[in-house]
């Protein structure tokens, strides 16, 4: 088959992001978040939420969260070979991200991986289980983020994958109002939507679509995400 990407015909991510600065201190950034959403900051930490930066160990629980997540959305579920190729190729070879896990009383509840490249980086696959809203597991993660892209130096937190303006009747409503509580501004960026190239069953075959993904960040770096 030939071994090139091209544009989706379907796209699985709104056209528009939220992006965070996060070259401001810590109180800066949490200044800019409206009041109720640096409250939940707060209540995570208060209610016992620890976030820490998981090993290839926790790659189970996380694959878990994220079929529980996907199964309840009605998408459809990731093979495990997909954890572990994005673990192998981009975390441990390449250095660009971390797994990161909210976990109450031991338990995961809530997950996610950071991208980071130059100036920018980015959430992806954030995941939970169906988990009592008071606890609030993921502000504690998107706050771990947070100081997370600043200690890898970068300027923004690209956040993905936000519909624009929805009525409160919209499926993607909750995820709208999670992450534009994270900044006083909404910055609105037209994304080039989704690629597709294609990957062997075989999880060996996963390797050179992934060295693709990574040429394309890097081919991005830069600052072309600056307001």
């Amino acid at each position: 088959r030939p071994s090139t990407v091209r544009r989706a015909r379907k796209g699985t991510q709104p056209l528009a992001t939220v992006q965070i600065s996060v070259a401001e201190d810590l109180d800066a950034i949490q200044a800019r978040m409206r009041s109720r959403t640096r409250g939940y900051v707060r209540t995570a930490e208060k209610q016992g939420i620890r976030v820490r930066e998981g090993t290839r160990a926790d790659l189970p629980a996380f694959l878990g969260l994220m079929a529980d997540t996907q199964r309840r959305r009605g998408h459809t579920i990731q093979p495990e070979g997909f954890g572990y190729a994005l673990w192998d190729e981009l975390i441990e070879t390449d250095k660009l991200g971390g797994l990161f896990l909210a976990e109450y009383e031991g338990r995961a509840l809530s997950a996610g991986v950071g991208l980071a490249l130059g100036a920018n980086a980015w959430e992806f696959y954030p995941v939970a289980t169906d988990i009592p809203r008071s606890l609030r597991p993921n502000y504690g993660l998107i706050w771990a983020l947070i100081q997370w892209s600043k200690s890898r130096g970068c300027r923004r937190l690209d956040l993905r994958g936000v519909p624009i303006d929805p009525p409160p009747e919209h499926p993607l409503y909750g995820i709208y109002q999670f992450k534009t509580g994270l900044v006083t501004y909404k910055l609105w960026l037209n994304q080039t939507g989704g690629f597709a190239t294609w990957v062997d069953n075989s999880i060996g075959a996963t390797a050179p679509s992934i060295e693709r993904v990574k040429t394309q960040y890097r081919a991005n770096d830069g600052d072309e995400f600056e307001n």
